[in-house]
């Protein structure tokens, strides 16, 4: 054991049982110096856990609890009285579902992989509603009065990570942090009426899905003397769950990715087909000297020329023949297709794509953010969660 530690030193703390990767740990003599923690990348896709019997849910959950300290990007939540694991996409539940069964020896699988969709508020105009909520708390009267404002964010507006996508202003024009522990900036009524609000933005009462893009303002809020805080979560949340109730059904966001395929010219027709009729939106065909990173931007790459190479006989390998001019054979050459795509249709894509190129495609791709959908498409996404 030892006292300190000097800069690049490696240590080991025992017995932290609620911190996590990002937390910044200090002294209690002074805790102001923290550093930001770190917000992970929203959920694009999830999975069923599935328990080898009913003896380990308790373990396969705890398990979960400790991985998703260690990887803030991993969450899970319960639905319906079924487990499921949220990543960031198939190839990060694989490592989930790895380091669930090696590291910590839980005797569980993962089902099928199924898109993390959200819903987002579709009035662009502020709706403002309050509430007195009026009840009995642990036998005492409690009264609470709240008012909020809210609407769809606005194009130039942006959302904070912490409330997933959602934007929450308090009463003195300030965003509010998703933390429902009072601290120097957050006062004990503030704290229970952000605790209140979590709730309705994690399921929607519609869809069961989380809601995004959402602008909400605390404009007042008042608490009876020798009423509870928790009066004033409970008033947010019945208010907040009504007002999302009682304005019907609103739109649905769809995770898209941006795809770079690289294809021999011959099979680029069979490709542009699959894509197209998977929902994808074509941007570009180039020659294949482009990244997928620098898709929209200057940054490509040239070509090495033949010279000090030595070239193989065509009847060697015909494909590296290069003819005199300079130019590959238009029908080996490579070509480069730019799509962005919805990533439900894309789950299956390495072996589509080796079936309709004959194994001699290669693909690239990387999370595109999410995007509202169409009415046609909407059915078909409440038909899949069993919403519809």
């Amino acid at each position: 054991e030892v006292e300190s530690l000097p800069f690049g030193a490696v240590g080991m703390i025992l017995g932290l049982k609620h911190t996590r990767t990002g937390d910044t740990l200090t002294s209690i003599i002074d805790s102001k110096d923290t550093l930001k923690s770190i917000s992970p990348l929203p959920a694009t896709i999830s999975a069923s856990v599935v328990s080898q019997s009913q003896s380990d849910i308790q373990a396969v959950q705890n398990a979960l609890t400790s991985l998703s300290r260690t990887d803030p990007s991993v969450r899970w939540t319960e639905e319906d009285g079924q487990t499921l694991v949220h990543g960031l996409g198939a190839l990060h539940l694989e490592i989930v579902e790895g380091r669930l069964k090696e590291e910590f020896g839980a005797h569980c699988s993962l089902g099928k992989r199924r898109v993390s969709y959200k819903e987002c508020f579709s009035r662009t105009e502020d709706l403002v509603e309050s509430l007195h909520w009026d009840k009995d708390v642990l036998g005492k009267p409690s009264n609470a009065l709240i008012e909020l404002a809210i609407r769809q964010l606005a194009e130039d507006e942006q959302g904070s990570d912490d409330w997933d996508g959602n934007l929450v202003i308090g009463p003195n024009g300030q965003p509010l942090p998703a933390a429902t522990v009072p601290t120097g900036k957050i006062t004990l009524e503030l704290a229970a009426i952000i605790q209140g609000l979590l709730g309705p933005l994690s399921a929607s009462p519609h869809t069961g899905l989380p809601i995004t893009g959402t602008h909400i303002t605390v404009r007042s809020f008042s608490l009876s003397l020798g009423s509870p805080p928790a009066a004033l979560a409970s008033a947010s949340s019945t208010l907040l769950r009504q007002i999302f109730k009682n304005s019907g059904s609103q739109e649905i966001l769809e995770p898209f990715i941006s795809v770079k395929v690289s294809v021999p010219e011959s099979g680029m027709g069979k490709v542009v087909k699959d894509l197209t009729e998977n929902g994808g939106e074509i941007q570009e065909m180039l020659t294949d000297i482009t990244s997928l990173s620098s898709l929209g931007g200057t940054n490509e790459l040239t070509a090495f020329t033949p010279e000090g190479l030595y070239i193989p006989p065509q009847w060697i390998s015909p494909s590296a023949v290069v003819s005199t001019d300079g130019s590959q054979d238009s029908t080996r050459q490579k070509r480069s297709v730019f799509a962005f795509s919805p990533l439900s249709k894309m789950l299956d894509y390495q072996s589509r794509l080796r079936s309709i190129s004959g194994g001699q495609a290669t693909f690239e791709m990387s999370p595109a953010g999410f995007r509202r959908v169409n009415q046609e498409r909407k059915v078909e996404i409440l038909q899949e969660i069993g919403r519809a």
